[in-house]
């Protein structure tokens, strides 16, 4: 049984392996692992299914190899980057843990779990901790834990919070990343290790940063951090506010599922939703007679008809006459709609909308006017 071997297809061509066989250890005996090419390869496609390079493998497996500047290698390379963050502030700021709150900005918005804002040194020092992981080029090993024996690591590190999101998995085990060195545990895939990790940036945002990871086309670039200091303020807002009413994470959520406060958890946040309307159509009202234009943006689905409506509510309650105006009806005729790179109807292109008649019907509107307003019928697409 020990010269037993199986054939496994790679890219097409039928290999020879010894069951077990490790993904990495096949690409090692070919000459195909290494992080100093230009795109090497990192992860794999089993059978459809995207994995990483310690998976074995034990015959019959359709092998798709996947590298760097691949779209499918993004997420992995995204969680690599923010394993590395977790890892460099557990030796630097010690019992203070770091926790990946958004997306901002093409990166992620991250915090220290205490009442100080980071400094810019503070951030300047993590930094150059995580780029000292990615020249030591540490392994970054998956490893099986059972659920009692996962609870009992979070237990002994006093890492509550992921000691309440786990209690409630329903799962006899889980599969975990380790960085060699590090007591920090990862779920989801990673890189073959640290030194596949070609650029990051941390862009500080009192009280924390934001944390931008390579482009997926040029991964020793980064891409241009745009401030966005509304929308940052208002999500930094909405996550303090969910973490005073008991709800940090989904562990957090599943207590309330558990205790049967679901309830509760609704009614508060309908409120904080009204109360954000009244205070957006006090804000309407108080602005200048000659006109009166609020303009709502987001993308397909988003809710923003549904948020104009509840808007137009509380204007009427203050006296006032909205009117809503969509863009949905301002589409071009389907036929006349651009494609995007895939063949398929981009609607998300300024060329689906007849701009030149929504700028006409908007300036009329504003003079005090009367326009005729179009309808657009999904249906016929015209």
């Amino acid at each position: 049984m020990a010269s037993e071997t199986f054939t496994v297809e790679v890219d097409g061509l039928k290999i020879g392996i010894r069951p077990g066989t490790t993904v990495k250890q096949l690409l090692e005996s070919r000459g195909g692992l290494d992080p100093l090419e230009d795109d090497p390869i990192v992860i794999a496609s089993i059978n459809g299914r995207r994995t990483s390079l310690a998976e074995p493998l034990y015959g019959d497996e359709r092998i798709r190899f996947i590298r760097l500047k691949d779209k499918e290698a993004r997420t992995t390379v995204q969680r690599t980057v923010q394993f590395l963050a977790l890892a460099a502030a557990e030796d630097i700021f010690p019992g203070c843990a770091l926790n990946a709150h958004f997306s901002c900005g093409q990166g992620m918005y991250c915090e220290l779990d205490r009442p100080e804002p980071m400094t810019a040194d503070e951030v300047a020092a993590l930094a150059g901790r995580m780029e000292q992981l990615v020249e030591r080029d540490l392994p970054l090993t998956p490893q099986v834990f059972g659920l009692r024996a996962l609870l009992k690591i979070y237990q002994r590190r006093g890492d509550m919070r992921n000691l309440t999101t786990a209690k409630y998995l329903r799962r006899d085990s889980l599969v975990f990343y380790r960085m060699n060195g590090s007591e920090q545990l990862y779920y989801g895939r990673q890189l073959p290790s640290t030194g596949y990790v070609r650029a990051f940036g941390l862009v500080p945002e009192s009280p924390g940063f934001v944390l931008l990871t390579g482009r997926q086309e040029h991964p020793d670039e980064l891409p241009a951090y745009v401030p966005q200091p509304k929308l940052l303020s208002t999500l930094r807002e909405y996550t303090d506010w969910a973490g005073r009413v008991g709800m940090r994470d989904t562990g957090s959520l599943n207590e309330f599922i558990v205790e049967g406060r679901t309830g509760d958890l609704i009614q508060i946040s309908e409120a904080r939703h009204n109360k954000f309307f009244v205070e957006a159509a006090q804000r309407v009202a108080d602005l200048p007679e000659e006109g009166r234009l609020v303009l709502l943006a987001g993308p397909s689905s988003s809710g923003k008809t549904s948020s104009a409506k509840r808007l137009m509510v509380q204007l009427r309650v203050l006296g006032l006459q909205p009117m809503a105006l969509s863009l949905d009806n301002y589409f071009v005729d389907r036929e006349d709609t651009p494609r995007g790179p895939d063949g398929d109807y981009d609607f998300e292109s300024l060329g689906a909308l007849n701009i030149d008649l929504f700028n006409e019907h908007l300036k009329g509107l504003m003079a005090g006017e009367e326009v005729h307003l179009p309808r657009f019928d999904f249906k016929s697409g015209k």
